[in-house]
């Protein structure tokens, strides 16, 4: 049962007020969180920790005190969703004066895959405030299993909160056409290489539109090879439509701090199975069920995997992405996310 009459107060990044189209994956997750629990009737209060809507890192600071000190008063929860670096400084904040000084719950939630690597090489300082932050909240989330079983030693009611994206009204269609697919930011550790070493010399029916902004490491020139176009950035909530024209999302990442692509979920969505790296948090939620997982900078191993899909198997994989997608969607999560916060600690 949700219990929606306690307020609970969210801290996280809300869309830049000068530049609403930047919208990363920290700041579409918070928008989505927050959509749903005004769908599900939670009555909850916002303060934004997106330092671009202040004036300067000064500013940021006292003005996020000065919110701490008059707006955690009568709130029966407080949630920071934040990255890395709002675990080592504002978490521990949040949690002393929101749990010791105003007597509320306080949950942590964390963005992203890399953060044990980011504590571990962390000094003395910042250790002691994430550690302090995570042992002493009432509940922590984190994006990967593989996080959540690092960090539960701090706290036993440390919890898995995916990556999620909305359900989508777009679903591919089941005839197999050799169309695959890219989007995420065009840079060399992404797979962008990979990418066009392959596809130049399949045969002339195979096809990958490449979508994404193009990093200095690459000019639109590039991309004037056979089988492959260039499509320009996207907004991002166009990428399941986009998504549903195609077969197969090809993403070869070996980018440092990959948790779960939010492109891969948005794959799902639309019943598009993957190609995509063995990488720790991608191999949590690509199995041989709805993809191929291959080792980042393999050339020879991206061929294979393209090759392999075909008229034969393809509905297998379309239907598996489709239903593994009820993992990741936003609204069920969000629901998950109140009950526990309702069983556990509220």
């Amino acid at each position: 049962m949700i219990n929606t009459e306690k307020k609970i107060l969210l801290l996280g990044r809300q869309i830049t007020e000068n530049d609403p189209d930047r919208i990363g994956g920290v700041i579409a997750l918070f928008e989505l969180l927050k959509n749903d629990l005004s769908s599900l009737g939670v009555d909850y209060d916002v303060h934004d920790t997106n330092r671009h809507n202040y004036k300067s890192s000064i500013h940021f600071f006292f003005s996020i005190t000065i919110r701490i000190l008059s707006g955690f008063k009568n709130k029966s929860h407080i949630s920071l969703h934040g990255t890395a670096n709002d675990f080592f400084y504002l978490a521990p904040l949040v949690v002393f004066f929101g749990k010791f000084v105003f007597k509320s719950h306080v949950s942590l939630r964390k963005f992203a895959g890399n953060f044990d690597e980011l504590f571990d090489n962390a000094g003395l300082i910042k250790k002691w405030l994430a550690r302090y932050a995570m042992k002493n909240a009432d509940a922590v989330f984190f994006e990967t299993k593989y996080l959540k079983e690092i960090f539960r030693p701090f706290n036993k009611k440390t919890f898995w909160f995916p990556n999620v994206r909305a359900e989508s009204s777009y679903q591919t269609d089941l005839m197999f056409k050799k169309r695959f697919v890219f989007i995420g930011q065009v840079k060399k550790t992404k797979g962008i290489n990979e990418i066009l070493a392959v596809f130049p010399g399949l045969p002339r029916e195979y096809s990958i539109d490449i979508y994404g902004p193009l990093s200095a490491e690459y000019r639109k020139d590039d991309f004037l090879l056979p089988n492959v176009t260039y499509k320009g950035p996207i907004a991002p909530d166009d990428a399941p439509k986009i998504l549903s024209g195609y077969d197969v999302l090809v993403l070869p990442t070996y980018h440092p701090g990959e948790g779960y692509p939010g492109v891969i979920i948005e794959a799902f969505s639309v019943g598009v199975p993957v190609i995509s790296t063995n990488m720790r948090g991608i191999r949590e939620i690509v199995n041989e069920d709805v993809g191929v997982l291959i080792d980042g900078g393999s050339a020879d191993q991206l061929l294979t995997a393209v090759c392999y899909f075909n008229s034969n198997n393809y509905n297998q994989y379309h239907a598996a992405s489709m239903k593994s997608f009820s993992l990741f969607d936003a609204e069920i999560q969000a629901k998950e996310f109140i009950s526990l916060l309702d069983e556990k600690i509220l």
